[in-house]
């Protein structure tokens, strides 16, 4: 819902401005992070030392670079998006008749369903396979997917 504010002449999607991106990622590493424990207990911090003892200390920094990376990523792929979205809305109800708008203003639909899809699809990307939480966000995954072609 926050991505389709924007459409509303006057309005900005909250989810253009950095903060909010960044709040819903890290709602999400902490939700992941939290489910990694909850399932395999302290021997998930065994992944990140990488397949082999011999190379934990090289996995582990890049494990975690990776792992914050993540973050960043879902940040400013949905900041950058609406923003921009927002943006192309603006100026071409500034410039063009209401005909051409039209069109784009489609399009920034377009685009905030398909950030929310993004957003959530590549948080369960992410942390699938983090022991058994990985199939309870498969589970999320498939029935929002479920949803979202329903409503296409």
């Amino acid at each position: 819902m926050c991505n389709l504010i924007g459409v509303i002449p006057g309005f900005e999607s909250p989810t253009a401005v950095p903060v909010v991106p960044l709040g819903c990622a890290l709602c999400a590493f902490v939700y992941y992070q939290t489910q990694g424990f909850k399932h395999a207990g302290v021997a998930y911090l065994k992944h990140f030392a990488g397949p082999m003892p011999a190379l934990a200390p090289l996995m582990i920094p890049i494990e975690l670079i990776s792992h914050l990376a993540r973050v960043l990523s879902l940040t400013i792929r949905l900041f950058a998006n609406m923003f921009a979205g927002d943006m192309v809305t603006l100026v071409f109800f500034s410039l063009v008749p209401l005909g051409v708008p039209i069109l784009f203003l489609g399009l920034h639909i377009g685009v905030s369903l398909l950030q929310t899809y993004i957003f959530v699809s590549a948080d369960h990307r992410l942390s699938a396979g983090r022991g058994r939480g990985g199939a309870l966000r498969l589970r999320f995954s498939s029935c929002f997917e479920r949803a979202f072609s329903r409503s296409a």
